[in-house]
C-alpha cells in the first residue's frame, strides 16, 4: 500500500498548471469556508420559510371554501296565559287603588306631597308610565317578543317600587 504522503504528491505533480494558484492564508481560508457556508444556511433558511408560508395559506384557503357548518339555536317561551290575565288584573286593581291614594292625599295638600323628593319620584313615575305605553304600542305592532316583555315587566317592577315610596312618604 501506498503512504498517503505519496498518493497526494502524485495527485498534486498532475494538477493542471494553466490554472492560477490561489494561495490562502490559514485565516482568509476560514472566512471564505464559513461564508460559503452561511449562504447554504441563509438559502435554507428561506426555502424553509417559503415552504411554511405556503403550507400555511394552503390550509387557510382550504378553512375558507370548506362548506360551513349548519348549526341551528332553538329556544322556547312558554307562558300560562289564564293566570297571567287572573294576577295582572288583580294587581291592576292594587296599583289604581294606590295611585288613587296618592292622589287624594295630594290634592289634600299633605305636607310630603310637596317635597322636591316627592315630586321627582311622581315625575319619574310620569316617564316611567310612558315607556310602559310605548313599549305596549311594540308590543301591538311587532308581536309578542321575549325582549320586549322583559323590558316591560321591569320597567313595571320599578314603577310599582317608585308606588310604593310614595305611598311610605304620605303614611311616614
Amino acid at each position: 500500500m501506498q503512504d498517503n504522503n505519496q498518493v497526494i504528491a502524485k495527485k498534486v505533480h498532475s494538477l493542471d498548471e494553466t490554472r492560477p494558484a490561489i494561495s490562502w492564508q490559514e485565516d482568509e481560508l476560514w472566512d471564505h469556508i464559513e461564508g460559503k457556508m452561511e449562504a447554504r444556511t441563509n438559502l435554507r433558511r428561506v426555502l424553509y420559510a417559503a415552504a411554511c408560508a405556503g403550507i400555511s395559506i394552503t390550509i387557510a384557503l382550504v378553512l375558507h371554501f370548506s362548506e360551513p357548518r349548519a348549526v341551528t339555536i332553538a329556544h322556547s317561551f312558554e307562558t300560562n296565559v289564564e293566570e297571567n290575565v287572573a294576577l295582572n288584573e288583580e294587581y291592576g286593581q292594587l296599583e289604581t287603588s294606590a295611585l288613587e291614594f296618592i292622589r287624594t292625599n295630594c290634592e289634600r295638600e299633605v305636607e310630603a306631597c310637596k317635597t322636591t323628593e316627592f315630586k321627582a319620584l311622581t315625575d319619574e313615575l310620569d316617564v316611567l308610565e310612558g315607556e310602559i305605553a310605548a313599549l305596549d304600542e311594540m308590543i301591538t305592532n311587532y308581536g309578542d317578543d321575549p325582549s320586549f316583555i322583559k323590558s316591560k315587566i321591569q320597567i313595571e317592577n320599578l314603577r310599582s317600587e317608585i308606588i310604593g315610596e310614595l305611598v311610605q312618604m304620605i303614611l311616614s
